[in-house]
């Protein structure tokens, strides 16, 4: 939810801090520890094997089961199983003409609409100031979630470019670029360790949170960039006062504000204080765990691609041409190759 506001690099990224490794083993919400708190440290840069992504897609479809087991919980009411009935139909969606493909988990992201918003899933009634979906669903304000996990990630936008010029899903590795911590346009906040000196770049750090809508109707991803970073911060702040980040539920609003360039909106999060009920705790927990699933396939597979991508790049008979299609990443080494360019992240 990045606001179009460019206040000439006057906008400073906080750094967030670490909130565990993702990736622990399962265990009852009731008793997770705070350590398992899921974010920001996905694992160490390496090239996986095709072993280790089949293990990845097999751990996908357990958490698919046992999310689909809720519906057969006879704790449950009747009315949550419905609601994880048509959760799992999202996350496992079924096309006519291809009920025996694998379909991918297409989550959505939410968007302010600001007052230079031209995209084509802005619905027409949304006004400035206004949330809605990539799906083109316009959504009440205040948006109240429950957030189910937390990542980082690094989007290098140029001006003038609709697309971006590169973009690193775990805020490790980017495409074209290579790896961000060698990157000439690692992200303000980012330089150094994210202490002392920093110098604004065209690239920037973004908070990025798997949220479960409160009414449990759909999961969406909401991003914390630029101006509205510091509402992510505070979402990671609020989310670590509790054993684990699904506990209680937030309310998503935007805020009016100018610059130099004009009026612009940013996010603003606000804690309801309230603990979910146990069964939705449940829920939020295996949606969780899902996400965490297909989010590590997605990243193993990324980092595979960009390792083809540059060895291809380091043979003389097979250069990349610039102007590639959007759809293959780059090489994970310093040495960028700019010819490829990569879009909006799935996951």
């Amino acid at each position: 939810m990045s606001d179009s506001n460019k206040k000439n690099g006057k906008t400073a990224a906080a750094t967030a801090e670490p909130m565990g490794l993702a990736g622990a083993a399962p265990v009852s919400a009731e008793v997770m520890p705070r350590a398992a708190l899921t974010v920001f440290k996905e694992g160490s840069v390496g090239v996986p094997t095709e072993e280790e992504i089949e293990a990845r897609g097999l751990a996908v479809g357990e958490k698919l089961e046992s999310l689909g087991e809720l519906m057969h919980d006879p704790g449950l009411s009747e009315e949550m199983k419905a609601k994880v009935k048509g959760l799992l139909a999202l996350a496992a969606p079924v096309k006519p003409g291809m009920e025996e493909m694998n379909t991918t988990w297409s989550v959505v992201r939410v968007n302010v609409a600001q007052p230079t918003t031209q995209a084509a899933a802005k619905p027409e009634a949304a006004r400035p100031g206004d949330l809605y979906t990539t799906a083109g669903a316009l959504l009440e304000k205040p948006f109240a979630f429950i957030p189910l996990h937390f990542n980082l990630e690094n989007v290098m936008f140029i001006e003038g470019r609709r697309a971006p010029m590169c973009g690193a899903p775990d805020a490790k590795l980017g495409v074209p670029n290579g790896l961000c911590k060698n990157c000439q346009y690692l992200p303000y906040g980012q330089q150094n360790g994210g202490s002392g000196e920093q110098v604004m770049t065209d690239c920037q750090n973004q908070i990025v949170v798997a949220a479960l809508a409160a009414d449990l109707s759909q999961v969406c991803l909401l991003t914390f960039a630029k101006s509205s970073r510091r509402a992510g911060s505070d979402l990671v702040k609020l989310a670590k006062a509790h054993p684990y980040p699904w506990k209680q539920s937030y309310l998503l609003s935007t805020e009016k504000k100018s610059g130099d360039l004009g009026v612009y909106y940013i996010c603003k999060i606000e804690p309801t204080s309230r603990d979910n009920p146990p069964e939705v705790v449940r829920l939020a927990q295996a949606l969780s765990e899902l996400y965490s699933a297909n989010r590590k396939k997605f990243l193993a597979e990324w980092y595979l691609r960009a390792s083809s991508a540059n060895q291809m790049a380091g043979s003389s008979s097979s250069r990349l041409r610039a102007g590639g299609d959007g759809n293959e990443p780059g090489e994970p080494s310093p040495s960028p190759v700019r010819a490829v360019r990569t879009t909006a992240f799935p996951m």
